[in-house]
């Protein structure tokens, strides 16, 4: 049986936005009576008004939550209404809910929304939608397939939200009407806040988190985008200085508790204390801010939950470490520090991944505290546990770690760490303030790059805002992955960190190679030419889990760590988070016709050091046109020839496989108008590679195939 989570009072309140769609209709049912819907039944049940949002007359109601929604919160005790349809005896009978009439006419996409709490008796049981554009004549199903998916004595969560396309009987109609149908047994059936919009509505993009959070026994509320948060916490940013006294005084009158801090305690985790309230409308950050001086609190946002691989593990807590592990080696002086915000890392002494773990080389203060003011944080630290050992109870944090190490290209000329910061628990999922808190420890403990593989959509939060505006005063970039839910962000979805419009981030989605040798983003990655920076090979890539085994997993999670890996050894180069980023971005290989209105200018990760190397000393690359050369044959089995029609000198010509590894390297020393010049490529294996001839005032990059 699904895990029921029961959820007492909350002291939010939900703001839909309707900013972004044309409303043609909004029922909230707090008018105190069913009409002007109606209902019918076979049985002795039919749907009616109910005052607190609950059905306490449904069979095994017991303490069950009021449904939530944006007019109801869940905590019983209101006096706005939903419609509930309330069944209390194993009976089986049909039932509608059918709405008045809705004018459509000049309508086009019309889409249906409602919030609903659903509880099935038997598995024999039908719930539809059904609609019609002839007053009631002739009816369209349309299925609720969370509803029918329900096995007996199951139940949907309190807060589920369904949204319909119904726009092939509605558009331009005069006459349309919505009913609820039940055809079968059921317990309860609840309906509030039912939209009618002419275009798409805001939604929860991946309703699976929600599902995943309840299996995993992991309580949540949503936020004004339906969101997960975590319920009854805020997130409270103090500026520097604000004494204890103060920020008690701040939290007291809000009727909040301090639940933990970090940041050396300027950023702190509240937590409502059962007396306080937040009235409605509720912005957060306003309310905090408002309560105080500026100057003293400098910004404020609901515990936001965030995820990356999402795995229904057990839960083992981390044990602290009480010396620094075996097998750590110092930081050399020349490294870079790549701090991984993750589910951890496997740093046991055998591990692969334990000689390239960073250890903590910083110097105490008078009180024994470093800048980060942890203690004893020998390899990183556990904001999960609340503890210094950072290890991987999951696997997702050590895949990416090794992604990193396999693919950073620098040893020779400059050595790395790797910085284990774990934020995410064995489910893969975290909070805003987890993350936050991870962003400010790395920074401060030296991070030079920051990998975060993981995200949230809805608004963007201030405080995660804030962390990583300081890591920009400091030096740090931010390398974080697009999403993995075939979303094109910026268009009705937008997802965090990868939306953040900040010069210090990077954000990376996935690509692959398909089976004719075409490139192309992966089915599962998210996309946007506004917002995707560069693509990385994200499909199967194979990397370390736990216990030193090695697995195949895809997501741009994985192709994330690539980039990671490449701005780590620009900046070694260059010392600058700006010119590492354009440095990347810049030395991309450009697929503009492919992949350009995936991601911004078609650009896929090159490998290529030497374009890195001559980057990070002239930052500006001109990329020669489309026709300075021609390549033939293409496809080719064996030589492939270049002919150049402009003249260049001190050029070198690399072939490279489809992550941008050099396979070879002719240099030349005159390349003038009409020559040819050829590279043999028969020993190469079938598939696509790339040609990219170089040298140094720009660049030119071309793909081909060898059969």
């Amino acid at each position: 049986m699904k895990q029921i989570l029961l959820l007492t009072a909350t002291w939010l309140f939900f703001n839909f936005n309707l900013q972004a769609q044309d409303l043609i209709s909004h029922t909230p049912f707090d008018n105190g009576m069913l009409f002007p819907w109606t209902s019918t039944s076979t049985g002795p049940n039919n749907w009616d008004f109910d005052f607190d949002g609950t059905a306490e007359s449904a069979i095994d109601w017991d303490s069950r939550p009021a449904i939530i929604s944006p007019s109801e919160d869940g905590d019983n005790l209101d006096t706005l209404g939903v419609l509930a349809l309330e069944v209390n005896e194993d009976i089986s009978q049909m039932v509608t809910l059918t709405s008045p009439i809705f004018n459509c006419v000049g309508r086009t996409g019309v889409y249906l929304r409602f919030n609903q709490y659903y509880g099935l008796q038997s598995g024999a049981t039908q719930a539809v939608v059904e609609v019609s554009n002839d007053d009631g004549g002739t009816w369209e199903p349309f299925d609720l397939e969370v509803n029918n998916a329900l096995d007996a004595d199951e139940e949907t969560n309190p807060w589920d939200v369904q949204e319909i396309d119904i726009s092939a009987v509605a558009d331009g109609q005069a006459n349309v009407q919505i009913r609820f149908v039940v055809d079968g047994n059921i317990r309860f059936w609840i309906i509030d806040d039912v939209y009618l919009y002419e275009d798409r509505p805001p939604v929860e993009p991946i309703a699976y988190l929600g599902d995943s959070l309840s299996a995993y026994d992991i309580p949540y509320d949503v936020d004004s985008t339906y969101w997960p948060i975590v319920p009854y916490q805020i997130v409270v940013e103090f500026n520097q200085g604000v004494s204890p006294s103060r920020k008690d005084d701040i939290r007291d009158s809000l009727g909040f508790a301090r639940v933990d801090s970090c940041v050396c305690d300027e950023l702190e985790l509240w937590q409502i204390d059962g007396e306080g309230q937040l009235g409605a409308p509720f912005d957060i950050n306003e309310r905090v801010m408002g309560a105080s001086a500026k100057s003293e609190v400098n910004g404020a946002d609901l515990n936001k939950i965030n995820f990356n691989d999402l795995q229904d593990n057990i839960f083992d807590p981390a044990d602290s470490l009480i010396s620094l592990p075996q097998n750590i080696t110092a930081v050399p002086s020349d490294a870079v520090i790549i701090a991984v915000l993750d589910t951890g890392i496997d740093f046991s002494p055998s591990a692969p991944l334990t000689p390239f773990i960073w250890q903590d080389q910083l110097g105490v203060d008078v009180e024994g505290k470093d800048s980060t003011c942890y203690d004893n944080d020998y390899v990183g630290w556990n904001f999960v546990h609340r503890n210094n050992n950072p290890s991987d109870d999951h696997r997702h944090g050590t895949h990416v770690a090794g992604i990193i190490a396999n693919n950073y290209p620098g040893m020779a000329n400059c050595d790395f760490r790797i910085l284990p910061v774990k934020t995410h628990d064995e489910h893969g999922t975290s909070t805003l303030y987890n993350v936050s808190c991870g962003t400010y420890y790395a920074v401060r403990a030296g991070a030079n790059i920051i990998n975060d593989s993981w995200g949230a959509y809805g608004k963007p939060s201030t405080i995660l805002t804030n962390a990583i505006a300081e890591a920009d005063n400091l030096n740090v970039l931010i390398v974080t992955s697009a999403g993995n839910d075939e979303l094109e962000l910026g268009v009705a979805d937008f997802q965090y960190p990868a939306c953040f419009d900040l010069d210090n981030v990077i954000t990376v989605g996935s690509y692959l190679v398909d089976s004719s040798g075409i490139i192309a983003r992966s089915d599962f990655s998210n996309f946007g030419s506004n917002w995707v920076d560069i693509m990385a090979i994200g499909d199967t890539v194979s990397s370390f889990v736990p216990g030193g085994a090695i697995e195949q997993i895809s997501g741009t999670s994985q192709s994330t760590p690539a980039v990671s890996a490449m701005a780590a050894y620009t900046f070694c180069l260059a010392e600058d988070n700006i010119i590492s980023k354009d440095c990347v971005l810049d030395c991309a290989i450009k697929f503009p016709q492919e992949i350009g209105t995936d991601v911004r200018g078609g650009n896929v990760l090159n490998l290529d050091l030497s374009c890195v190397n001559l980057h990070t000393s002239v930052v500006d690359n001109f990329i020669y046109p489309e026709n300075s050369f021609e390549l033939f044959p293409n496809p080719t089995e064996g030589e492939l020839f270049i002919k150049s029609q402009i003249e260049l000198q001190d050029v070198s010509i690399f072939v490279m496989d489809v992550s941008g590894r050099i396979l070879q390297n002719k240099k030349i020393e005159y390349f003038n108008v009409d020559a040819i010049e050829s590279i043999d490529v028969e020993q190469l294996i079938p598939g696509m590679y790339f040609l990219q001839i170089r040298q140094a005032e720009g660049f030119w990059t071309s793909r081909f195939i060898k059969h």
